[in-house]
């Protein structure tokens, strides 16, 4: 599988992109950034695109309001990374009823087993511990910033209890994306308002763009639901 991953031109100039981008992002060069970046969306697209009959439509959704928040959060001032974090928000959204439409059973019927609570008290705890050291660095930006981080952290959370409950390859990629996603996002901030370091954002995108591709091998290996109720 890795030999045909890897062997599709659309996922090498996934790879590619992203090296130059992290090189880039390192040397301080934003041109580089601006016109690199939508290669490591749009070449996931088009090889979803190309490779998968049965498609959802809310792949080519999530991608899109990430590469829109990918290109606007860069822009300097209040209005415009907020509505950086707005993207991003729209593709957390479509995360959490993704992952929801996974259980075959309420969250109310699966928090009967105690298990379940952990990945949320894990992440409530990190996603509080987080706000409360980063608040002072945020003036107006901290609501807006508030909003998505808990969401990001309750749709990791939730992925976490997909995958204990299901346990299948698919859902276990899409937690492995979501993790690294919440870690990226939390670093970009963190880099953003208070580190303010070169070497951490070629971090960011290296960490970013391996979040996306287990999202992707998420929507590439899931089964159509009726195709599960049939192997079922």
């Amino acid at each position: 599988m890795r030999k045909q991953l890897f062997g599709s031109p659309a996922l090498i100039t996934f790879c590619l992109s992203t090296m130059i981008i992290v090189i880039g992002r390192i040397l301080s060069q934003s041109l580089i950034y601006l016109i690199f970046i939508p290669f490591v969306t749009m070449s996931l697209l088009y090889h979803y695109h190309k490779t998968i009959e049965n498609k959802d439509q809310s792949f080519y959704f999530i991608l899109v309001f990430c590469l829109l928040g990918d290109i606007i959060i860069t822009l300097d001032g209040f209005y415009s990374y907020t509505s950086g974090l707005m993207a991003y928000w729209g593709a957390s959204v479509l995360f959490y009823f993704t992952l929801y439409k996974e259980l075959d059973k309420p969250l109310k019927e699966l928090f009967e087993e105690k298990k379940y609570y952990i990945p949320f008290l894990c992440y409530g705890a990190y996603f509080i511990g987080l706000m409360i050291f980063i608040q002072p660095y945020l003036a107006e930006l901290f609501i807006p910033i508030l909003i998505y981080a808990a969401t990001l952290s309750f749709t990791v959370g939730l992925s976490f209890v997909v995958y204990m409950h299901n346990k299948t390859d698919h859902n276990r990629y899409f937690m492995l994306g979501l993790f690294i996603l919440s870690v990226t996002a939390s670093l970009m901030g963190l880099n953003r308002f208070v580190f303010n370091s070169h070497v951490l954002n070629g971090l960011e995108t290296l960490l970013y763009a391996p979040s996306l591709f287990y999202i992707y091998l998420y929507f590439k290996t899931k089964l159509p639901r009726d195709e599960k109720n049939i192997l079922s």
